[in-house]
C-alpha cells in the first residue's frame, strides 16, 4: 500500500450482497480505488453494470455523488441482497430494451 494510501471501507452489507448475485449467476469485481468509484463492477447475462453498496439510510457522499453525476451511464444503488438482485434484472432489461 503506498505512504498515506488507506483500505476503502467497505459496508458491512456487501459481502451478503455479493453472495446473492453469485447465486444469481451475476459475475461480481470489488472496485477498491475509491475516489467516489461505486463498490462493485457487475455482469449479467453479458451486461455489464455499476452497483454502489449501501447501508439502510445512508446516502451519497460527496465525492460518490460527483463521481456519479459525472459517468456517462445509470449506476445502480442497492442497499439488501434482494435490491442488488433487482438491479441485475433491471440492467439486463434495460440493455435487452434499448
Amino acid at each position: 500500500m503506498a505512504a498515506g494510501s488507506h483500505a476503502k471501507r467497505r459496508d458491512a452489507n456487501e459481502p451478503a450482497i455479493i453472495d446473492a448475485l453469485r447465486k444469481q449467476a451475476v459475475g461480481v469485481a470489488a472496485n477498491d480505488t475509491g475516489k467516489g468509484q461505486p463498490d462493485l463492477t457487475c455482469c449479467y447475462r453479458h451486461v455489464y453494470f455499476l452497483l454502489e453498496v449501501k447501508v439502510p439510510g445512508e446516502k451519497l457522499n460527496k465525492v460518490q455523488q460527483e463521481y456519479h453525476d459525472k459517468w456517462p451511464g445509470k449506476i445502480y444503488i442497492a442497499t439488501t441482497p434482494q435490491e442488488a438482485i433487482a438491479c441485475a434484472m433491471a440492467a439486463w432489461v434495460e440493455r435487452m430494451n434499448g
